[in-house]
């Protein structure tokens, strides 16, 4: 390669990251503001997270029998506890961030598209129900942990955003940068793709 194309491929991929690609990351680089925004909501929801987020009144309490070992006491009267929270009157509460991780979880019933959870370890109905609320908040807040990956420094998000140029940069050859070169050398006289390369680069120097 000529020393002037060569200066050429060496202009490209030099100047690429912060001309060229910044208007074809745009769209990119909107769309990780709008996840970092939703990050940032879910993390603010999950520092006030605690065993009231979600009001008690929207579950639906029902006592049953317990089975199992634990006696015939325990056997013979309404202990187990059974909550059942429809998604619905769920969702409005939680980032939208864990809405399908709660539908993937264990205490997910799809025939009713709701949570339920049962608890029948204590012989008392209040100890019972309150045991399944307790479980619910431990849901929420283990889905939250590994949903919400916690804040990144400034350098960090620097590092990810070269990381994601990187590969595209690596798609332009040597003979891609000659042809550009010769493209200027003949007036510009190209297809609407080089076109839109040549324009995004300062040229004129060169």
């Amino acid at each position: 390669m000529s020393g002037s194309s060569g200066r050429m491929f060496h202009l490209l991929n030099n100047r690429w990251p912060n001309r060229a690609f910044r208007s074809i990351t745009t769209k990119s680089s909107s769309s990780n503001d709008g996840l970092e925004a939703e990050y940032a909501e879910a993390r603010k929801w999950a520092a006030r997270l605690n065993k009231d987020t979600i009001p008690k009144t929207l579950a639906k309490v029902r006592f049953d029998r317990s089975s199992g070992k634990g006696g015939q006491h325990v056997n013979t009267t309404s202990s187990k506890a059974t909550c059942t929270w429809s998604l619905n009157t769920i969702l409005p509460h939680v980032p939208r961030l864990l809405h399908q991780p709660l539908r993937s979880s264990r205490y997910y019933a799809p025939s009713s598209d709701s949570l339920v959870i049962q608890a029948q370890t204590s012989r008392k109905q209040h100890d019972n129900e309150a045991e399944c609320f307790d479980k619910l908040y431990q849901l929420l807040w283990e889905t939250s942990k590994r949903v919400v990956p916690g804040e990144t420094s400034s350098e960090q998000h620097a590092k990810v955003d070269r990381l994601s140029v990187a590969p595209t940069i690596s798609l332009l050859s040597e003979n891609t940068a000659v042809i550009l070169y010769r493209s200027v050398k003949q007036g510009r006289k190209q297809s609407p793709p080089l076109n839109f390369l040549l324009n995004t680069l300062d040229c004129s120097a060169y």
